[in-house]
Formats: C-alpha cells, structure tokens, sequence
C-alpha cells in the first residue's frame, strides 16, 4: 500500500471517528441533561486536535511536522479562549496562554536548530533549549500561580540538561562533530 493511500485511509477513518465521538458526546450530553455543556469541550478538543494532526497527514512528508506546527501555533490560542467560555474561567486563558506561548517558542526553536543544524552542536543547542524553557516554565508558573512549581526533581533535571550540553558542545568542537 503506498504512502499516500495510506495516509488517505487513516485521514478518512480519522475523520469518522471523530464524527462518531462527538455526535456520540453530543447526544448523551443532551438526553441525560436536556443541555449541551461537557460535550461542547469534547467537541472543540476534538476539531482542535483533528485540525492539528490533520497536516501531517495530507502534506508531503518534508512539510508534515511544519504544517502541524503551523496548526498549532494558529489554533491554540482560539481553543484555549473557546475553553475559557465553556469552562467559566478565566485563569484556563490567563494560565493556558501563556504556557502555550512558552511551548510554541520552545517548539519552533527546536524545529528550526534541528533543520539549520544536523551535528552535535544541534543536539546540544537542543539540550541547552530544553534547560532553558524548564527554568522559564517554572518561573513563569510560580509567578502565575504564586506558589513554587521548583521541586528538587525540577533544578536537578534542569541542572543536568546544562551540564550535559556543555558537553556536547565541548565534544562536538574538540571532534569537529
């Protein structure tokens, strides 16, 4: 079976599922509260996620990932506003947007060393990235929540991404990698 048969088949049972769960979600939310209010969430996690995993599956294989995050980078902050009406409140905005925000810089600083840069060096830029954006996270976390999201688990992991990417970027220019 070729490539795009294949994904063609998965685009199209994909979209049946998801049709099915959220006629399913919608029927039961309105015969067992004569209202339709968690199916709603149900319905815009769905089209969201479908909307997010959909490039991949219909673009060429060199712009899938891009397409994807693309998707992401435009629908989330819609989905987490849409989120913030079903759920009544404003901290699903407030909180959700600016992690995202966070994560998408985060992910496209990751798309882009990893296609600008294919050796060592881009490993340990990507290792240096992740360090970077868990000591963001949590800061910006504990400044939202006013509480300390540091655990002793969170400054050893992050500890460790900086000492593992010094060196790699100490192998990588000692052996030209």
């Amino acid at each position: 079976m070729s490539l795009k048969l294949n994904n063609k088949l998965i685009t199209i049972i994909l979209t049946i599922i998801s049709i099915i769960t959220i006629i399913t979600c919608l029927i039961c939310n309105y015969l067992l509260s004569h209202t339709l209010n968690w199916s709603l969430i149900v319905l815009s996690t769905i089209i969201f996620s479908y909307l997010i995993i959909l490039p991949s599956l219909i673009l060429s294989k060199k712009k899938r990932l891009l397409g994807s995050l693309i998707s992401l980078t435009i629908l989330i902050l819609p989905y987490l506003f849409i989120l913030t009406i079903l759920l009544h409140n404003f901290n699903t905005f407030k909180i959700g947007s600016i992690s995202s925000i966070i994560t998408i810089l985060y992910l496209w600083g990751t798309y882009l060393i990893s296609h600008k840069v294919k050796n060592l060096k881009g490993a340990a830029l990507e290792i240096l990235l992740t360090a970077i954006f868990s000591l963001v996270i949590n800061i910006v976390l504990s400044l939202i929540l006013s509480t300390n999201t540091f655990t002793i688990f969170n400054i050893i992991c992050i500890i460790f991404l900086f000492i593992f990417s010094i060196i790699c970027f100490i192998y990588s220019h000692k052996y030209h990698l």
